[in-house]
């Protein structure tokens, strides 16, 4: 994947499920369910508030922040009782209690079933799905920027059994781009959705495509540049009145051509009646002189 920052081809109004080619998931975690504050898991869980409203208020330290309580300080002598065999067993369940298996199926209203499943990934945290096409299913489907994403997991501690880890309502539109998966710091159960332009993130925010840097190259001077468009401007003027003037030069060479045509014209004339009453007037005196 390419590591060098660049700006998104598609705009945001512009993003629909058939631009949508992968998803990852980032940082698995099953410490909290996503979507409540810290603060409402200490609330009772009642169907009625009024059971919540009677009992004695207790004053609790909050958790949005941070847990002020003090931690208890974990003492080295246990470290040194645990025999090999319970510290590998220690680690192990520790490293199974992150690990799982999941899968991730994409829902679109007016479905009734998905309108995809993706493989199952095995004893993973970071989940990079195979890439995939949508291309057979219906305009509607294709040309939609809302998807459901719901994210399958399944833990090798506890049920061992398939649950739903994650549901998230993606509108395509309001994410934001990353470009690359290189560098970034992800968060708790992350999605990050690959479009045909590049990497997207709703968690995280846009990442601002710098300008590359290229060498500075020597031009001309202001004054330079201003003398070269008189110049231009000059030569521009001068073909104009060139052509002015070949286009002048040709209607009045048409004009005097016509006039010494027409000069030529007249001398022809001139010489064939030169010719031509002579003669007929010698002949009509003939003419008289032998009937006389």
């Amino acid at each position: 994947m390419p590591t060098e920052s660049r700006a998104p081809r598609l705009l945001p109004q512009n993003r629909k499920l058939r631009h949508l080619q992968g998803i990852y998931l980032r940082n698995l975690s099953f410490q909290r369910p996503r979507g409540r504050t810290t603060d409402d898991v200490a609330i009772h869980a009642s169907p009625k508030k009024t059971d919540t409203l009677r009992e004695t208020p207790k004053l609790h330290h909050a958790l949005s922040s941070e847990d002020l309580r003090p931690k208890m300080r974990r003492r080295s002598t246990t470290l040194t009782q645990d025999s090999p065999v319970s510290e590998q067993k220690k680690l192990e369940a520790l490293y199974n209690s992150r690990m799982a298996d999941a899968f991730f199926s994409m829902h679109v209203d007016g479905e009734d079933d998905p309108i995809y499943i993706s493989e199952t990934l095995e004893r993973k945290t970071n989940f990079n799905f195979l890439f995939f096409d949508l291309s057979k299913h219906g305009s509607s489907v294709m040309r939609s920027p809302l998807v459901t994403i719901k994210i399958w997991a399944k833990r090798y501690v506890g049920s061992k059994e398939w649950f739903l880890h994650q549901e998230d309502v993606v509108d395509l539109r309001s994410l934001n781009f990353l470009g690359t998966l290189l560098n970034q710091r992800f968060p708790l159960n992350g999605l990050i959705f690959h479009l045909e332009d590049g990497v997207y993130s709703l968690d995280l925010p846009a990442r601002k495509s710098k300008p590359k840097a290229t060498a500075t190259l020597p031009t001309s001077s202001y004054n330079a540049l201003m003398k070269l468009a008189t110049l231009d401007s000059s030569i521009q003027d001068a073909l104009s009145t060139q052509e002015h003037i070949t286009t002048g030069a040709c209607f009045w060479q048409g004009k005097v051509g016509g006039l010494s045509t027409t000069i030529r014209n007249g001398e022809h004339l001139r010489e064939a009646v030169i010719r031509v009453v002579p003669y007929h007037f010698g002949r009509s005196l003939r003419t008289r002189s032998t009937t006389g």
